[in-house]
């Protein structure tokens, strides 16, 4: 039996994201890579990076690429990377919410958005892709090629 969606539904999911979610998320990104400081490159990656997240996205993903770091990572060295995103974003006090580790990211839960940020290595030149990702359940590395911005200024949304 086929059903109908309604417009209303079709309108609603492919509005994208209201103007201030996009304030919300730009501002999300700049404190996140102000309190990790100079040591990471951060830039957005997933849906909203990609232009596919909803009207009332709820979560934003950014890489955190360490400079200066490249792969491989043995394991220990990934847990280090995750633990000092976290720390950072814990002992900041511009950062508002519940941080815990996750499976392949540091996850904030905030009152308005949450994040997902993936520490991430280079392989190979820093200003060129792919970088390394690591999963703390499989603990391999995962490769992605990105698309990562040359610049820590640069806007856009992982995992």
């Amino acid at each position: 039996m086929p059903s109908n969606i309604s417009q209303w539904l079709i309108d609603q999911y492919s509005a994208g994201p209201s103007e201030s979610k996009v304030t919300q998320v730009a501002n999300l990104q700049t404190t996140i890579r102000d309190v990790l400081g100079d040591d990471y490159d951060t830039f957005l990656q997933g849906s909203y990076r990609n232009g596919t997240a909803i009207a009332d996205i709820n979560d934003v993903d950014i890489v955190a690429r360490r400079r200066r770091t490249n792969a491989p990572l043995s394991p220990a060295q990934w847990e280090s990377l995750f633990n000092a995103i976290a720390s950072k974003l814990r002992n900041s006090y511009r950062v508002s919410g519940t941080v815990s580790i996750g499976d392949k990211c540091v996850k904030l839960k905030g009152r308005a958005l949450n994040a997902d940020i993936v520490p991430a290595v280079a392989i190979g030149d820093f200003e060129k892709d792919p970088i390394a990702i690591w999963s703390r359940r499989e603990r391999e590395r995962s490769v992605r090629t990105t698309l990562a911005p040359t610049t820590t200024t640069a806007s856009a949304s992982t995992e």
